[in-house]
């Protein structure tokens, strides 16, 4: 069991793999051998070193007699180089899907572990909310339970590419690589420096260096039709050069995928980097993951935009920039982590988080409803009430305006029977009144 409870299937597998997922066959093509490792942090050297030629020469050599007796073409047949940097393409692209998987492996693993961190904190927060606890350990506590959470993004984040998700990064590079392929097929590779260099091509969309630079200030999500590295000079490796950019695909239109239908209003809870995802399978799957029932399923209506802020004031409690009512790509990924609501039983995430089926969750239940029966709104409740059983007075105490007024998340009629971390936030602690 690693250090973040994921087990040797993170721990174990993935730990240097990602750090390097590039093998030494791999980094030979960029080398021109492992064995030639001179530090290069300051610029190239200025002069050429007859010994390192040597050395790349022989490594290149073997290389493409590797990928010649994968390709299985007749010297001397008119294919042979193309053969020879196909069985290349091949080998780049099953590296760089392996990559690609382990990512995605390391950043559903980080949000499991931030989703217990989390659950557990939201349980513990409202125990001490409801308890009187000082203020100071209202400070640290939930902080503590963060650690972890913190820990895993730290260590994980940095393999990771900002503000896209394994999967929607692998898209673009998926794209880019066809595209390249699509390029080298229909110019001219006859020799071995031209099979080469279309294979270091292909290598080079999926360096992690050229992912990051052509993903940085994008505003399209993927699947926009824009690729890296194609043969209209955008991103770090260009398709085409093999032959010259006027040969690449000369005459052949630009392949786009038509636009998707847009659910209307859905850049209202959707960021602008991903807002072009919104289509109705993809708003359904959200709503699932946030607890909207099924009746406002597939349009964008206002329990839709409440459960956002429900999360996002739930998620990031002390980060006020984070609560702008839009979900990013960072949260889309984390709800996919989350189960969604059952029939009966709580309403929202938060509810979820709180009031769980184990002993946090039924304390969390206790202190909640003796809070409101400190509150003197209304009639008191059973003090083993369910949370079902505390709908009623959880929305008369919401109305009520010596609370009303001071609750940061705005609910709707048909939700105010639903308990939110800003309302346990103002509820009366023992010994203080209303």
């Amino acid at each position: 069991m690693s250090v973040f409870g994921w087990g040797n299937d993170l721990g174990g597998k993935v730990g240097v793999a990602v750090k390097f997922p590039m093998t030494c066959a791999m980094l030979a093509l960029a080398l021109g051998g492992c064995g030639y490792s001179v530090d290069k942090r300051h610029g190239i050297d200025p002069a050429l070193d007859p010994v390192a030629i040597e050395t790349a020469v022989q490594a290149r050599a073997r290389i493409l007699t590797a990928f010649a007796a994968d390709a299985r073409v007749p010297e001397g047949d008119p294919s042979y180089w193309h053969g020879v940097a196909e069985a290349g393409f091949n080998h780049v692209q099953d590296e760089c899907r392996v990559y690609f998987q382990q990512l995605h492996s390391l950043s559903r693993g980080r949000e499991r572990a931030r989703a217990g961190f989390g659950a557990a904190s939201a349980a513990t927060t409202a125990i001490l909310a409801l308890t009187g606890a000082s203020p100071l350990t209202e400070v640290l506590v939930p902080p503590a339970f963060s650690v972890g959470a913190a820990a895993t993004d730290v260590v994980i984040g940095s393999y990771l590419y900002r503000a896209y998700s394994p999967a929607a990064a692998w898209i673009v590079v998926r794209r880019s690589l066809a595209a390249h392929r699509r390029a080298v097929s229909a110019g001219r590779v006859d020799s071995a420096p031209a099979a080469y260099r279309a294979i270091q091509e292909h290598l080079d969309i999926c360096l992690p260096v050229s992912i990051e630079g052509a993903l940085a200030g994008r505003g399209a999500p993927p699947g926009d039709g824009s690729e890296l590295g194609t043969s209209t000079g955008r991103g770090n490796a260009g398709a085409g050069k093999t032959s010259g950019r006027g040969d690449a695909g000369r005459g052949e239109p630009r392949r786009t995928d038509p636009a998707p239908t847009l659910v209307a209003g859905v850049e209202e809870i959707l960021a602008p980097a991903i807002a072009s995802r919104g289509t109705k399978e993809f708003l359904v799957q959200l709503q699932e993951k946030l607890c909207v029932p099924l009746a406002e399923r597939g349009v964008v209506g206002v329990t839709t935009k409440a459960m956002v802020e429900i999360f996002e004031d739930w998620k990031y409690p002390r980060i006020p920039r984070e609560r702008d009512g839009k979900l990013t790509d960072r949260d889309t990924v984390a709800l996919r982590e989350e189960g969604g609501c059952p029939d009966n039983g709580p309403r929202n995430l938060y509810e979820k988080a709180a009031f769980t089926a184990d002993r946090d969750g039924a304390n969390a239940l206790s202190e909640l409803v003796k809070a409101l029966n400190r509150t003197k709104v209304g009639e008191d409740i059973d003090p083993g009430a369910s949370l079902e059983a505390s709908r009623k007075k959880i929305a008369a105490v919401r109305a009520n305006p010596a609370f009303a007024g001071r609750l940061s998340v705005r609910l709707p009629g048909a939700m105010a029977e639903q308990v939110t971390r800003d309302l346990v936030s103002v509820l009366p602690r023992p010994g203080a009144g209303p």
